[in-house]
């Protein structure tokens, strides 16, 4: 294919384009003091034309018209990013103002964004996954799948709106059902990670990335606590995995993965979330009972013809998704010992015939799908 230059917009058009960004209509133009206009100005030209920096940067001053903020904006830009005079380098230039529209977040959305780095470039997550992640790693917090669902969205909206996620697929009334983060974003969100790992080794992202191994010899034992090798090759586990930090492991969409070993499980004692969704598996090992902080446990698309008596033993989990689970035949009984299970997903499984009459004495149960 031919390739096409995009020319840098005009020092006029990057500023129309900031200005819609960051005051919306008109007419609030008129309101502003002028010293926001100026500096708004002056942020403008620094980001040389590019529209995904004006946008992201404008975005993440929307709404602000203290002219104290606006100073703060601008001096950091200063201080920051002087070579920006500097044309020879503009991805690195382009990075490190966005870095900004990073910083500008709230904490609590600089740890949802960081998560979109656990699935692969450029791919379209559902909403719905997303909320699990954030649910999971106690981001956002409700006492029924409804309210967490609106929390998620709300979370997600101010993304959409700070430009740093884009909705790719949106239903009717604004509902978005698909987005994904922008490739620039994502690297920006690696290197924030990496950097984090440096300090504490907190977090292994390697969604993607054509994984034929598990990638034993880069966990660290103690400090790992995130792991994402979703969309995958991976054939096959380590019999042996010491990780005592792990909180959360995401092995999904890993098809040629059939087998859990049973030692590999053994060691998780702190492990909150497991995801094997889309994995080749057909069985769980007993040692699944071991996992006592576990809390989240999605085996939904597997081959998973029983659900094994240790998950009765997993008295934290509060969601258990066995979505689509189509060679499923049975449930065992003892699921009234699971007290804080909440959400519980056996819709689709085809040849599931009848349920325990323990799934009754859940009291903790609030959503049932069939």
């Amino acid at each position: 294919m031919p390739l096409i230059s995009v020319e840098r917009l005009s020092e006029t058009d990057s500023w129309k384009l900031f200005k819609s960004c960051a005051f919306g209509n008109s007419t609030i133009e008129s309101t502003l003091p002028p010293e926001v206009l100026d500096i708004g100005k002056k942020i403008a030209g620094k980001c040389h034309g590019h529209p995904l920096a004006l946008k992201a940067f404008a975005a993440a001053m929307a709404g602000q018209t203290d002219p104290r903020q606006w100073r703060l904006a601008l001096g950091r830009a200063e201080a920051d990013y002087s070579f920006f005079g500097n044309d020879n380098d503009a991805e690195k230039r382009i990075s490190e103002l966005l870095s900004s529209s990073y910083e500008f977040l709230p904490p609590i959305l600089r740890m949802a964004f960081l998560y979109f780095a656990a699935f692969p470039e450029n791919h379209e997550a559902r909403t719905a996954d997303i909320i699990d992640i954030w649910n999971a790693e106690r981001l956002i917090t409700a006492e029924t799948p409804s309210e967490l669902d609106v929390q998620g969205r709300r979370l997600l909206n101010i993304m959409i709106d700070r430009c740093v996620v884009e909705g790719v697929e949106v239903w009717p009334l604004g509902r978005v059902r698909k987005c994904k983060m922008r490739p620039m974003f994502r690297h920006l969100a690696l290197q924030i990670l990496e950097k984090e790992d440096e300090d504490e080794g907190r977090t292994l992202f390697r969604a993607g990335n054509n994984l034929a191994e598990f990638p034993t010899k880069e966990i660290s034992q103690q400090k790992h606590q995130r792991i994402s090798l979703m969309y995958n090759r991976i054939t096959c586990l380590p019999e042996e995995f010491k990780c005592r930090g792990l909180r959360t492991l995401i092995l999904r969409h890993n098809e040629s993965l059939s087998v859990i070993p049973a030692g590999f499980l053994k060691r998780l004692t702190w492990l909150r979330t497991l995801d094997l969704r889309m994995t080749g598996i057909e069985s769980l090992p007993f040692t699944l009972g071991r996992l006592k902080s576990l809390e989240h446990l999605n085996v939904s698309r597997t081959k998973l013809k029983y659900l094994p008596e240790a998950v009765t033993r997993l008295h934290r989990l509060t969601s258990l998704n066995l979505f689509k689970c189509k060679e499923l035949e049975s449930v065992p009984p003892g699921m009234n010992k699971l007290e804080d299970l909440r959400y519980l997903n056996l819709k689709h499984c085809v040849k599931l015939r009848f349920l325990p009459l323990e799934i009754t004495q859940i009291a903790s149960l609030q959503c049932l799908i069939l």
